[in-house]
């Protein structure tokens, strides 16, 4: 992970599917995050060093009252199909074992949280 010390604001999509289509088909602000309904603890946030880079996301699962870094995945690289099934195999526990880094649960915000940062204004 490249900003551990970003704080995203999080947005939940209904499914899989959804998610594969928001990351492929759209430049999100550095701030960004996503979970799919019913697997809210692992998170995908964007991990990139600009709006205009390569999209990077580091992919999260909650751990107690931390976040662990299980995966970290160039959008920009993966055909909606090749990302969708990436995050079923994500969603499905295959990448739990691993532990790249550790992220404070603190950072992981909801919209009324967040606000407006520097990132997304």
């Amino acid at each position: 992970m490249l900003h551990r010390n970003r704080i995203w604001t999080v947005h939940e999509v209904e499914s899989s599917e959804e998610l594969s289509k928001q990351l492929v088909g759209h430049s999100w602000t550095l701030c960004t995050g996503f979970y799919v309904s019913g697997y809210n603890e692992y998170v995908f946030v964007n991990d990139a060093t600009s709006e205009d880079a390569l999209q990077e996301y580091a992919v999260l699962k909650r751990v107690g009252t931390t976040f662990h870094q299980i995966e970290s995945v160039t959008v920009s690289w993966c055909s909606d199909s090749e990302l969708l099934e990436l995050i079923r195999r994500i969603l499905a526990g295959e990448f739990d074992d691993e532990h790249w880094t550790q992220i404070d649960a603190r950072k992981l915000q909801s919209s009324a949280e967040h606000g407006t940062c520097p990132l997304c204004a």
